[in-house]
């Protein structure tokens, strides 16, 4: 039986959140939580929808695309489990410690998120996407907002080896994306190869800052309406896996932007921060995912990326370990390389085989870009990460969310979406007749060099509801590469059918077991 992820007591169909003379209504607190009122104080930041989700090594991505952030003061009460609501209680100013050790937070406040597969592209040139349970927590101060967010690894490491360089035969290579943990449950794509190189887990949380498409709100598509909300003309099969580079991350409508906070296991953690980015309209196969101004808290280790020479190699080594002789050791790995510890790599140095260095260089983020703290921990152990957030309520930044006091959005009252059942979705496939444009298998269809129909095979339940939902701004760009046989743009892309978010779960969990290798 599946879990609703929201206890329907929890949050009553007929509730509205009232303000009135700066004290939030006592039914609110009943509602939310079930347990006896705490008078609100009218400084209370506004309630608000935000998304969470995770990756593994860049690849295995899920989450929650519509969470919901509720503020209010301290209280003993315990928030129910599996629920889309996560509490954030005042906390002491100052009191809380971005160190990945969870001292200061209570275990009780903790939130479990049954995560759904996020990944939107029709096929990973990676390994398949599977969900997982975040758990998250939430508090304030007078000034700042932290979060808690604590996961299993889905290929039990910390992926902390992003693009790492390695010498070997006489020359520096960027290492290999290496095969997930033969323990673990395999892939159904497990006998192809991994593309390209090593990435690093990573944590996202989105908050809106313009959202007239109404994504961040009961019911909406959050995240999922602006992250890969499009696919573009993927290459041919034969050559290159489908997924790669067929997704375009932007919102739907111009003027709309979101709030993005990008912690990255190998690039933002050593300089204990996340990225502050954010999301904006952008047309075509243009990236509307952007970095706030400021400086990033890492660099390129590479003499190409840098401007030192035509030809990519490392350009610069940890200074104590070249004067240590530590890299006249086979397989030794390189301490992390910041601006203060950096030496310039000269012709006359040498490297042992099997010598490793970062290609992520470590330094202060400035301006908007270093608004957030965060700082994480991996425990071998137990294969997770505890990571901590922490930002200022307001920071003046256009491009960031003001947790502010003002109107507060609706709690939701929607049953949540879970993770899907792929038997049901295969016999939705067929009921749907979606087998009729995509194939029996979701392959599509790719003849001439262009695609007729777009391969769907790990298509997230989210890219499926909205390409098939009925009013949907600018929907026909979902598909916008595909065209007539006379070469005109194809007038109604793929008809209106009629899919709950949950079947749309369970169609996207049958297509996520199917495969075909490259080259069929």
């Amino acid at each position: 039986m599946r879990e609703s992820g929201i206890k329907e007591s929890i949050i009553a169909p007929h509730f509205q959140e009232t303000r009135m003379k700066g004290i939030r209504s006592c039914l609110a607190c009943l509602v939310l939580l079930s347990t006896p009122c705490t008078v609100f104080a009218e400084d209370l930041p506004a309630d608000t929808y935000f998304s969470l989700a995770v990756t593994e090594n860049s690849h295995n991505h899920y989450g929650e695309n519509l969470l919901f952030l509720h503020f209010r003061e301290a209280t003993s009460a315990v928030p129910p489990a599996n629920s889309r609501v996560v509490v954030a209680t005042r906390v002491q100013d100052d009191a809380m410690t971005i160190d990945g050790e969870f001292r200061e937070w209570d275990p009780q406040r903790f939130v479990t998120v049954q995560g759904r597969v996020m990944n939107n592209y029709p096929l990973s040139e990676y390994f398949d996407a599977r969900p997982g349970a975040i758990r998250v927590a939430a508090a304030f101060d007078s000034r700042h907002l932290y979060f808690a967010v604590d996961f299993e690894d889905a290929n039990h490491d910390a992926s902390t080896r992003r693009k790492e360089w390695v010498y070997s035969q006489g020359r520096w290579r960027i290492a290999p994306h290496v095969r997930p943990d033969d323990k673990l449950p395999r892939p159904v794509n497990a006998a192809e190869e991994p593309e390209g190189a090593e990435s690093e887990d990573r944590v996202l949380f989105m908050f809106p800052i313009v959202d007239r498409q109404d994504l961040f709100r009961d019911g909406g598509l959050g995240c999922a309406g602006y992250c890969h909300p499009n696919l573009k003309e993927g290459r041919d099969p034969k050559t290159t896996p489908v997924g790669k580079g067929s997704a375009e991350m932007h919102t739907a409508l111009p003027g709309d932007t979101a709030d993005v906070w990008h912690w990255k296991a190998t690039r933002t953690n050593p300089a204990r921060s996340a990225d502050d980015g954010h999301i904006d309209f952008a047309a075509g196969a243009v990236e509307g995912f952007k970095a706030d101004p400021g400086q990033a808290a890492f660099e390129d280790n590479d003499t190409k990326a840098l401007g030192m020479a035509d030809t990519s190699q490392p350009a610069f080594v940890n200074r104590e370990d070249f004067q240590a002789g530590r890299f006249s050791t086979p397989g030794f790995a390189s301490s992390p390389v910041t601006e203060e510890n950096r030496l310039a790599i000269t012709p006359d140095m040498t490297f042992a085989e099997g010598t490793t260095l970062p290609y992520a260089m470590h330094r202060q983020a400035t301006a908007g870009r270093g608004d957030v703290a965060a700082f994480g921990r991996f425990d071998p152990k137990t294969s997770r990460w505890t990571i901590e957030f922490k930002r200022k309520l307001v920071t003046g930044d256009p491009f960031d969310h003001a947790f502010a006091p003002g109107p507060g959005a609706t709690p939701p009252v929607t049953r949540p979406a879970v993770p899907g059942n792929a038997m049901t979705g295969e016999k939705l496939f067929k009921e749907r007749a979606c087998s009729a444009c995509h194939g029996d298998e979701g392959e599509g269809r790719f003849d001439k060099g262009r695609w007729l129909f777009p391969r769907i095979q790990r298509a997230s339940g989210a890219l499926i509801a909205k390409t098939a939902a009925l009013t949907r701004p600018e929907r026909e760009r979902a598909l916008s590469f595909l065209v007539t046989e006379a070469g005109r743009p194809v007038e109604n892309v793929m008809s209106h059918v009629p899919l709950t978010p949950q079947e749309a779960e369970d169609i996207a969990a049958w297509l996520q077991t199917r495969f075909l290798a490259r080259g069929q």
